[in-house]
């Protein structure tokens, strides 16, 4: 009640706005209808005006063929273009009655095209035709005329639909005649009553108009002489046909009585035409006012709701003014002090807050600029440190220190990670406390975030699983920073709920929306299997002060600095206990709308990798993992552990979750570390595409059509092309296989052959398919059943060549290394090392060395001469060479330093490494070692020249010997 007793100002302004959009409403209901009506008049003028060419076409189509002179021609010509024209302009504007227009321009042409027929079949179907428009023109306008529109309007409605109704009557007295006319029906007096009305003139209720031109124009038609001499003649003739019964109908009776009823039907279409101009006229003037009064009252409607809210924020100012007053009236009586010195002691009560914030505003500053020069100098000793444990990882190879070595590199990541979130803090604090929008990528934003819980993630060993919407693939706006705090803070909350081998979800998806294109639905989901909250546990969470200092427990510290910042965003956590996680654990959700941008630059990855997936022990990780393969468009198999992959060779790559504990020597295994995110698995497919990036051509994969006429037949023919990078068009129906080929290249292109006996028929059908295809010239290979007797030289004198079904490997390798240009880049092939040109030289001394460059002038663009020992494992470290030539007897000389370096090109970058080393003795240590070989120091230049060029396929110019 007191709510209503502060704001009763507002109601009768609500009242008035009320009323002020029923009144809007009211006046836009008039001014469509009116506009419709205007629109529906053109219509109906444009087919009156058809109607009245077609009879005048009609006429003088009579007059030409009865007087064929060139000026009737020139008239029945003009008539005719006209008649075009208005049908043109009828298509046009019946644009939004498909159905109708085709029947109505099917109406008109057939009148059209029999306009010189001198027979009643024309008057039968102008009959028709008017008969079809009549009706609409009625249906009309008894729909105006029962809706809510002007009453001088209604009374020109009534007045046309009754003129229509008219109509509608002499067209059927009309077709009774013509039909009495073309049968040669025997005509009655009953008929004669039944068709003739001389009162339709005075029944169209003319007399409702008001006194205007429009009344005083048809009265003048109707006292013309012409009229009243149609009168009096049709008067003469009704009297003998029916005061006489000996009276014989003749047939020059009917034809006078149906000029009678087209005079009657000529004049009743001229004083419709007087009305609706008039209605259209008056019509037009309804709109426009009822248009201008829906304006104004929509524009006095939006006004009030503009008054309301801004008095509504006034009145409720004043309201907690009043509440102010009130609070200090009462203090003042309780304390019984005089108001100025409360005045006094509000003035004091200012300066010491001033002068608290003042002091806190200072301190925060000192700590700020601190924490940004730790922050500064911990980020330059942090890529010390990496580079650090990088040489260690190179240097150290037992299986303890590597361990060792990992354990620094994950605590110095989770320390720079901790960094990082403070850093964002501070970056958040010394700004103002509303949203920066800025372009970022969410699969990196999401990516960082989850890494930087790891750290909590390993202390309570919990079962982390990830998955992040592979189908955020476009840059996002909206403020990154507030987005890692609110997500970093949500996963914290839930990692606190837990106690140690917990485990926690977390989902990062797009959610359908109907929202365009421009615009995604983010969804985050955190779940754990912790102690169930209540529901005064979860309120109270949600409903948490805002002095983040009072917090007690973490997750609400947490949750409250998550829902602070979610709330700049319009949105909030949503918590679901116990029924959404299936009876134990929480889950933490938002969801935010963000603006889409462009793509950001996915690497390359060879999508037709043979992968095997591990299933892992968790169903959830099992899920995700294998949606994000499919999202990348990688066909996969799954197996249920290690043990079951009989031969791994198959497999490009077995991807499977690190398990530290599992120890084997599948040289194509690749562990993802935990977070689970696409970012990972990319890695790793653009990692193995190194091995295939010879097939990376401009050139097009080869295009191969397959034509037989048994499905089974076609797929068994494709199994054959699994080995190669094909792609394969499978077709079992001849015209439509002769269809595709018409615009379709192929490389080449193989077809059932069915010999029965004498070969002309398929000679026919392989010259009909040689004429007709844009693959002329593409070879064509025919395709024979295994049990066929056909001679090879009947089939070679069709054929480019034949292979026998099914495809034998050899034969069909044969014809498509002999077809299709450079085949063998198409070759799938496994663990097949790619060829790198780049040399790295090193001998002893500098003579030595320039003596050796000469040697291998035509190298010259690929070659690097290195000066020592450091500065070889220098130009290893920034950058993969195919070849290493390197004196023993140099300083420093290391063979453990350059073997790590050349597994490491051959392992991960999948280079065909070779390490030649010049020694005078044998190396023991390392001589099963298939990438390196022993030259002698003494080598010559010739030689080493072809050694290298044999390496690298040039092909050499004389021998070299395995020791020289």
């Amino acid at each position: 009640m007191k709510f209503f007793k502060d704001y009763t100002l507002l109601i009768s302004i609500v009242v008035a706005i009320m009323f002020s959009a029923y009144t809007s409403y009211e006046y836009m209901q008039k001014a469509t209808i009116s506009n419709e009506l205007i629109s529906n008049i053109k219509k109906q003028t444009l087919l009156k005006q058809m109607t009245q060419t077609l009879i005048q076409e009609r006429r003088s189509a009579l007059n030409f063929i009865n007087n064929p002179t060139p000026k009737n021609e020139e008239d029945f010509n003009n008539l005719h273009a006209k008649s075009k024209k208005i049908t043109d302009e009828i298509s046009k504007l019946f644009e939004d009655m498909p159905e109708y227009k085709a029947d109505l321009i099917q109406n008109i042409k057939f009148l059209r095209e029999n306009i010189q027929d001198a027979k009643q079949k024309y008057s039968t179907a102008f009959l028709y035709f008017f008969q079809r428009i009549n009706s609409s023109m009625i249906e009309s306008y008894l729909t105006a005329q029962n809706s809510d529109i002007n009453l001088d309007l209604k009374i020109y409605i009534t007045i046309l639909n009754k003129i229509y109704s008219n109509l509608g009557l002499i067209n059927e007295s009309r077709s009774y005649i013509s039909e009495a006319l073309s049968n040669h029906q025997i005509v009655t007096q009953e008929n004669i009553m039944r068709w003739l009305n001389d009162e339709i003139l005075e029944q169209s209720q003319i007399n409702l108009l008001p006194q205007n031109e429009v009344k005083a124009q048809i009265e003048k038609l109707i006292n013309s002489k012409q009229t009243i001499d149609m009168l009096s003649e049709f008067s003469d003739l009704y009297l003998n046909i029916v005061s006489s019964k000996a009276h014989e109908i003749s047939s020059d009776d009917i034809k006078k009585i149906d000029q009678f009823e087209y005079y009657k039907f000529s004049i009743l279409l001229e004083f419709s035409d007087l009305v609706e101009n008039k209605l259209i006229r008056d019509a037009s003037i309804f709109y426009s006012q009822a248009h201008s009064k829906f304006i104004a009252f929509l524009a006095l409607t939006g006004f009030l709701v503009y008054s309301v809210i801004v008095l509504f924020a006034r009145l409720r100012l004043l309201n907690e003014l009043n509440e102010d007053l009130s609070y200090i009236k009462e203090y003042m009586i309780k304390k019984d002090i005089t108001p100025e010195a409360v005045l006094k002691e509000l003035v004091a009560t200012h300066r010491n807050l001033s002068d608290k914030y003042n002091r806190n505003k200072m301190f925060n500053g000192i700590k700020n600029i601190y924490l940004n020069k730790l922050i500064k100098t911990h980020k330059n000793k942090h890529k010390q440190n990496a580079q650090s444990i990088a040489f260690l990882k190179r240097s150290f190879l037992s299986a303890d220190k590597t361990k060792a070595i990992n354990t620094l590199d994950e605590n110095t990541t989770l320390t720079y990670a901790n960094f990082e979130n403070i850093k964002n803090i501070l970056d958040i604090e010394s700004s103002d406390f509303v949203l920066n929008n800025e372009e970022f990528d969410p699969q990196i934003l999401f990516k960082n975030i989850l890494e930087s819980k790891m750290g909590d993630v390993r202390d309570k060993k919990i079962n982390f699983i990830t998955f992040i919407d592979p189908k955020l693939d476009k840059y996002l706006v909206g403020d990154d920073n507030k987005i890692k705090i609110i997500t970093s803070n949500i996963i914290s909350s839930a990692i606190s709920q837990c106690n140690q081998y917990a485990n926690i979800t977390v989902e990062i998806k797009t959610l359908p929306q109907e929202l365009g294109s421009e615009f995604v639905n983010l969804s985050v989901s955190v779940q754990n299997d912790a102690n169930t909250l209540t529901q005064s546990q979860i309120h109270t969470l949600l409903n948490s002060d805002a002095n983040l200092q009072n917090y007690q427990e973490d997750t609400e510290f947490w949750i409250a600095v998550a829902n602070m910042y979610l709330e700049l965003m319009n949105s909030k956590i949503f918590i679901n206990a116990a029924n959404a996680t299936g009876g134990i654990g929480n889950e933490f959700r938002y969801t935010i709308k963000l603006r889409t941008t462009d793509k950001p630059d996915i690497p390359k990855y060879n999508k037709n990798l043979q992968v095997c997936f591990v299933n892992d022990i968790n169903a959830k990780y099992n899920s995700f993992f294998t949606q994000i393969l499919k999202d990348f468009g990688i066909d996969f198999q799954t197996v249920s552990n290690l043990s079951r992959i009989n031969d791994p060779k198959k497999y490009n790559m077995i991807l499977m979750r690190e398990d530290k504990e599992i120890q084997t020597n599948i040289k194509n295994l690749s562990m993802v570390k935990d977070p689970l995110t696409p970012i990972g698995i990319l890695s790793k497919l653009k990692h193995d595409y190194l091995v295939h990036y010879a097939q990376d051509f401009s050139l097009n994969r080869p295009q191969v059509l397959i034509y037989d006429n048994n499905s089974i037949v076609l797929n068994m023919c494709a199994t054959a092309f699994e080995t190669y990078g094909v792609d394969i068009v499978l077709k079992n129906n001849y015209e439509a296989m002769l269809e595709m080929t018409k615009n379709i290249y192929f490389d080449i292109i193989f077809i059932t052959v069915q010999l029965h006996g004498d070969i002309t028929a398929t000679m026919k059908e392989y010259d009909r398919f040689k004429a007709l295809t844009l693959n002329a010239q593409t070879p064509v290979i025919g395709m024979l059943s295994n049990t066929s007797s056909a001679s090879e030289k009947d089939i070679e004198s069709l054929f480019d060549a034949h292979i026998k079904k099914p495809f034998n490997t050899e034969n069909l390798k044969m014809l498509l290394y002999k077809f299709i240009p450079n085949f063998k880049n198409f070759v799938k092939k496994e663990n097949d090392l790619a060829k790198n040109k780049e040399i790295l030289l090193c001998k002893k001394s500098p003579i030595e060395n320039k003596i050796f460059v000469s040697t291998l002038e035509e190298f010259n663009d690929k070659l690097t001469v290195a000066s020592s020992f450091d500065e070889v494992v220098q130009h290893l470290r920034d950058k993969i060479y195919g070849l290493v030539l390197v004196d023993e007897e140099i300083e420093g000389f290391n063979i453990e330093t350059l073997s790590n370096f050349m597994e490491t090109a051959i392992e991960e970058h999948k280079i065909d490494a070779k390490l030649f080393v010049f020694s005078n003795k044998k190396i023991q240590k390392q001589k099963s070692k298939s990438y390196i070989k022993e030259f002698s120091p003494h080598i010559g230049k010739i030689q080493l020249a072809n050694a290298i060029r044999q390496e690298l396929g040039h092909g050499p110019r004389g021998a070299v010997g395995t020791h020289l």
